[in-house]
């Protein structure tokens, strides 16, 4: 096992498909394809599942990346003047309440670290980014569950049911178990799907009777649509996120969710095995959240 074979690995697992592997390396798909058969036999595992024009890291794939990728950190940390030290390389997804972004850039700067870009994706590109080595630290939405990443929950959100203003909800708090029946809109999935899903099935759970994922676009006219389909959406009420400043929230009645009900987190990922810049990563860590300190609730 070599260098190449690694990058090679990581190619694949990053972009799914030989040819895009290939074009990152500056190869031809074969000898990709050869090398990735060849560091399969040498490991005795099959490390992707091949179907039509895509390919799925195996499990053992997935355990095996977080290894490969500190390697290549250490073997990358080589080639830097010890008096040059390379950033700590982090990103924001755009849909979590700007203020955690403000505070990741106060943190950087307080530390010392270099200046760096800010790469701005939604969670589920900044995980894959984090997971093949190109990110070191990323703001995202949890439940987080990637072999070698650890994570850290910075807030939880308060849920409101919303409706129109003239619509039967309480006035004090409303738990899921009270919205049996109705129908529900939901935000699209793709702004953070693992999350997103963990919030569908517990509305579906809790005997919701029809849940229609709605654009973009649609977010612009939600009030109607929830006036004239007499359906409810969950979201909360914070002012410093793109959706809240698509939705006229004024227009809308705004119940409290019992807060038990949903457990929906903004946090901290990062690798939790990173020999380059590992020590430096963990302080940024402490200084955006020390051990012990309580959630935010926004």
């Amino acid at each position: 096992m070599d260098i190449a074979q690694l990058r090679c690995f990581v190619a694949v697992s990053r972009e799914r498909n030989i040819g895009k592997a290939a074009e990152s390396l500056h190869l031809t798909p074969s000898p990709v394809s050869r090398t990735i058969r060849q560091l399969e036999r040498q490991l005795e595992v099959e490390l992707f599942d091949r179907r039509y024009h895509e390919l799925f890291p195996t499990e053992a794939a997935a355990a095996l990346l977080p290894r490969v990728v500190a390697i290549l950190a250490q073997f990358d940390d080589l080639l830097v003047p010890a008096a040059d030290p390379r950033p700590i390389r982090v990103g924001v997804t755009p849909w979590a309440p700007t203020r955690f972004a403000a505070r990741l850039g106060d943190g950087l700067r307080d530390l010392g670290e270099p200046v760096t870009r800010v790469e701005a994706e939604m969670s589920s590109i900044l995980l894959r980014q984090l997971s093949h080595g190109d990110l070191d630290l990323a703001v995202v939405h949890l439940p987080v569950d990637l072999p070698g990443i650890d994570v850290r929950a910075l807030a939880r959100y308060r849920f409101y049911v919303f409706g129109p203003a003239d619509s039967d909800l309480p006035d004090t708090s409303v738990a899921l178990s009270a919205l049996r029946g109705r129908k529900a809109v939901v935000l699209p999935m793709i702004l953070q799907p693992k999350p997103m899903k963990a919030l569908v099935d517990k509305l579906m759970a809790a005997g919701v009777a029809e849940i229609e994922e709605i654009g973009f676009a649609e977010v612009l006219t939600l009030e109607s649509r929830l006036r004239s389909t007499g359906a409810i959406m969950l979201g909360n009420r914070a002012t410093d996120t793109p959706i809240s400043q698509m939705i006229e929230r004024t227009a809308l009645r705004a119940t409290p969710l019992d807060l038990d009900d949903i457990d929906f987190e903004v946090g901290l990922a990062w690798r939790s095995s990173d020999p380059v810049r590992g020590a430096r990563i963990q302080r940024l860590v402490d200084w955006l959240h020390p051990v012990g300190r309580p959630r935010e609730i926004v």
